[in-house]
């Protein structure tokens, strides 16, 4: 995804707590990436990107 496509939103957020991510969703914010970090051999890391785009 490309940056323009994030300047469509007035807010960004970023988390990797996946249950945090879904209270931001349940409040209408939109689930923009997930990214996943391998910070390990057989661990990785999960991080959720959300934009808010209402004013």
């Amino acid at each position: 995804m490309d940056e323009s496509y994030y300047k469509k939103f007035i807010r960004l957020h970023e988390t990797s707590d996946s249950v945090e991510a879904n209270e931001y969703l349940e409040c209408e914010w939109v689930l923009l990436n997930v990214v996943k970090t391998q910070v390990a051999e057989e661990s990785w890391n999960t991080y959720y990107v959300l934009g808010w785009n209402k004013k």
